[in-house]
This record gives structure tokens, sequence and C-alpha cells, in this order.
């Protein structure tokens, strides 16, 4: 969607001058069925829903109908911590990894606009709502504007800003992308604060690497039980793309663990040093694994490992 960004542009003209009813049309449900895939493959099932606080008002106050000028929002619902599944039977585990709060969900229509559906996520931290946003993204189609990360595709957009993940879906109809924009730009115009890429990514090399790309994995990272805290970023070189990660442990022995555990990972044409493992898993995938520190990096299917090494290597100068 590659109009996307300039969509938004003219959606922030209007919105900032001074600078379904049961959730299955709006879920990305091929997105949510590969990580359920991913988890089934590695035995650890479904995730639970994971202790949460709060990190900022209730998210039903983002969409009162009075603090939004020119739309009206109708048939409020809310659904706090487990209650989630009720409304995304299923699909709810995707949050709960992240550490989910709570939901609000309405009806916004703006004043001679069409209604949409919009779903506002309160997520345990900007990080964990930084991650949901990352499972949907496409580099290809990013706006970052007045503080507020935004992402669309076809008949859909995703914002970002502070602890809040917000959804625009048409409700009955198709919308224009503009549309959409104004109303996930006026939904999260009060929020304090900005949509930036966490600091772990600073350490990422940026020679090849894929503007936008970058997403966070709380857990289960390549369907692995422990590969936790996971910074990813895609890489291109010539015509292929590939994956380049640093999982951050809390110390050294725990990245050494999780070294051994990633390495068995390797079926094939093993190459097994004190800090560096890489070879072929059973899906003839290239792995490289590498620990520095309290953190262990990776590559998968990098071109060749002597490509996997070099931004590793650049990657590990930064840990």
């Amino acid at each position: 969607m590659k109009g996307f960004a300039a969509a938004l542009t003219a959606a922030l003209t209007a919105v900032l001058p001074l600078a379904c009813s049961d959730g299955d049309q709006w879920q990305d449900r091929e997105t949510l069925k590969n990580i359920q895939d991913n988890r089934a493959e590695a035995g650890g099932g479904p995730a639970g829903p994971k202790p949460a606080e709060p990190a900022g008002p209730a998210p039903e106050t983002l969409l009162d109908s009075a603090r939004i000028p020119g739309m009206a929002a109708e048939g409020l619902k809310t659904y706090p911590g487990p209650a989630l599944s009720d409304y995304i039977d299923g699909e709810a585990e995707l949050y709960f990894a992240f550490g989910f709060v709570s939901l609000a969900t309405a009806k916004v229509t703006p004043k001679d606009g069409k209604p949409a559906r919009v779903n506002v996520y309160l997520m345990s931290s900007p990080l964990a709502a930084f991650g949901v946003f990352t499972q949907y993204s496409d580099p290809e189609s990013h706006a970052y504007l007045g503080g507020t990360r935004a992402n669309g595709r076809p008949g859909a957009a995703d914002f970002l800003k502070g602890p809040y993940f917000v959804q625009v879906r048409p409700e009955d109809e198709d919308i224009p992308s503009e549309a959409m924009a104004s109303i996930g730009f006026k939904v999260l115009e009060p929020v304090e604060g900005e949509a930036l890429d966490p600091p772990q990514f600073k350490t990422f090399p940026q020679e090849g690497r894929v503007r936008h790309s970058e997403r966070y994995f709380a857990d289960d990272y390549l369907g692995v039980k422990g590969l936790s805290q996971v910074f990813e970023c895609t890489y291109r070189k010539g015509e292929t793309e590939f994956k380049a990660f640093a999982s951050c442990q809390k110390d050294a022995a725990a990245a050494a663990a999780l070294f051994k555990t990633a390495s068995a990972l390797l079926a094939k044409d093993a190459t097994r040093e004190t800090e560096k493992a890489f070879g072929r898993d059973r899906h003839d995938r290239l792995l490289y694994f590498r620990t520095k520190g309290s953190a262990l990096l990776g590559c998968v299917n990098p071109p060749a490992f002597e490509d996997a090494a070099d931004v590793i290597e650049k990657t590990a100068a930064g840990f």
C-alpha cells in the first residue's frame, strides 16, 4: 500500500492543523495463524494471559464522543484482561503474550463520513504496544506523524502511540485511507509522548537494513521456548531478505543457556564454537547464533553465513 504515507500526510493536515461487532472482519487472521502454528510446532500451545498493570488512562476515555470533535462513538464496549477472549476468541493469545491490559471498542462515525470499527488496546507498556503494532506492519506502508506511528494496508489502518495500539477498520463498507487516518489520529491525539523505536535497535547496523522493518517479540521467537525479548530487523542483500535479531536476557549465564537451546535447532552442516554456532535447521533454513554479554544474537536465513557474521559482529559491538 505504497500510497498510504501520502494519504496520512493529507489526513494530518485535516486532523492536526498545527503540527465489526464480533471482531472477525478486522483481525489479521493470517498473522495470528502463523503465530499459533509456530507455537504449536514448538509444543508450547496457546499463551495464557500475563499479569499486566495499566500504563495509561482507560482506553474508553479515548473513544469519548465529547472529546472527538466531529465524530460520534456508538456501542462502546470494554474487555479487561482475560475477557478479551470473549471478543476475539482463539486469537487473544497474541495480545496476552505482550501484556494486554484492556480493550475499548466502538463504532465511530465522522460527520458526513462512513462508520468505522475502532479498537483501542491498552498494553502494559509502550514496548508491548510496539510489539503488537509490528506484528501487523508493512515497512512500505509506514508513516510517522505528530508523534503517532501509522501503518496501512487495503481496508485497514493501525496506529501506535505510548502504550496504545489502535485498529481502524471499515464497519460496513470500504473507507478511504485518509478517512481511516483521520479517525486514528484524532483518537490518539491526547496521548503524550512519541512512538519511537526502542533504543535496542540502535545497535543494529544501518547498511542493508530495510527501513521500518523493526519488530519486537515478547517470547517464543522461532518457536523456541525461552527465546524472549527479541528485537528483530530485516536486511536485504541483492534480491534476498533475511532477519537479524537480539534477545536480551537478564545476565550472561541466561544468554549462554539460551545459546545452547537455540544451537540445538541446527540439524545439519552445523559448526559449534564457544560463542558461535551456525548451520541449517530441519527446514533447511540457515541459522547463525552468537552470544555477547547478556544477549543472544542471530540471523535467520541469510544468503550466506558470511553475511550473517557481518551483520551480527557489527551488532555485537553495541552490546
